[in-house]
C-alpha cells in the first residue's frame, strides 16, 4: 500500500469509500446481472445507464478538483465528496444489474466490462489522491482523472455507440505515436526541429481530444472546468517548450 500523504483525517473517508468501491467492483466483475420479472425496456435502460455514467464522471471530476490545489477540503466536505462518489458508483452498478440475460451474453459482457473499467478508474483516482503530495496537481492525478473520463466514454462505444467516440479512440492511439516520436527526438544529439514539430503535432492532437470530450455526453459543468484547465496546460507547455528550444537551439 502506498504511503498516505493526504491529511490523516481526510484520508479516512477516502480510504473507506475506496474499500467499498473495491467490493462493488469485485461483485460486478465476478457476478451475474439479475433476471428481472416483467417487460424490459432497453431504451430506458440505456438512458438510465448513460445518466449514471455521466454522474460518476462528474463526481470523480469534483473530487479531483477539490484535491488539485491547497487548501484541502474540510473534513465535512471530504466526507460529502466521498459519499457522492460512492452513491454514483452504487447507482451505476445497480443499473448494470438491470440488464437481463435475455438481452444476450455478448451485450451483458460488454456492459459489465465497461462498468468494471469505470470502477477501476475511480479506484485509481482515489489511490492517487490519498498517496500523492498535495502542494500541486500531479501528472498522476491528471492521468487518473482522464482515465475515469475515458472509461465513461467507453459506454458510448457499446452497440448503440456514437461515431464521435470512435474518433476519440483513434485520437488517443495517434497521440501515443506522437509521444513516441517526440521521445526519439529528445535523445542526443537533440533534433530541435523535430522536437518543435512533434510538440506542435502532439498539442494539436491533445486539443482535438479535449474538444471531443467537451462535446461528449459525459462532459458536464464540472468536466468543462477540467477541460478548460487542461487546454490551458497544453498551451502553457507548448509555449514553455518553444522558449527552451529557442534558448538551447
Amino acid at each position: 500500500m502506498s504511503a498516505e500523504n493526504c491529511d490523516g483525517t481526510l484520508s479516512v473517508p477516502l480510504r473507506n469509500v475506496s474499500n467499498s468501491i473495491q467490493c462493488i467492483r469485485d461483485r460486478v466483475r465476478d457476478g451475474e446481472s439479475n433476471e428481472r420479472e416483467g417487460a424490459f425496456n432497453l431504451s430506458n435502460f440505456w438512458d438510465t445507464l448513460n445518466q449514471a455514467v455521466k454522474t460518476v464522471s462528474q463526481e470523480a471530476t469534483k473530487l479531483s478538483l477539490a484535491f488539485s490545489r491547497p487548501p484541502l477540503p474540510s473534513l465535512q466536505d471530504g466526507e460529502k465528496l466521498s459519499e457522492f462518489i460512492l452513491k454514483s458508483v452504487l447507482t451505476l452498478s445497480t443499473v448494470y444489474y438491470w440488464l437481463p440475460k435475455s438481452q444476450g451474453v455478448t451485450l451483458r459482457r460488454q456492459v459489465r466490462d465497461a462498468t468494471v473499467e469505470v470502477l477501476d478508474g475511480v479506484l485509481q483516482l482515489l489511490e492517487v489522491i490519498i498517496s500523492s503530495p498535495l502542494q500541486s496537481l500531479t501528472q498522476e492525478q491528471i492521468t487518473s482523472t482522464g482515465g475515469v473520463w475515458s472509461a465513461c466514454v467507453r459506454f458510448a462505444r457499446l452497440p448503440k455507440g456514437e461515431q464521435k467516440q470512435i474518433k476519440q479512440n483513434s485520437a488517443a492511439k495517434y497521440s501515443d505515436i506522437f509521444v513516441d516520436d517526440l521521445a526519439l527526438c529528445l535523445y542526443p544529439p537533440m533534433n530541435y526541429t523535430g522536437v518543435e514539430n512533434h510538440t506542435s503535432k502532439l498539442a494539436a492532437m491533445l486539443r482535438k481530444f479535449l474538444e471531443l470530450i467537451r462535446s461528449s455526453h459525459v462532459c458536464g459543468e464540472a468536466e468543462l472546468s477540467w477541460v478548460q484547465f487542461l487546454e490551458g496546460a497544453v498551451d502553457h507547455n507548448v509555449q514553455k517548450a518553444k522558449e527552451l528550444i529557442e534558448l538551447d537551439g
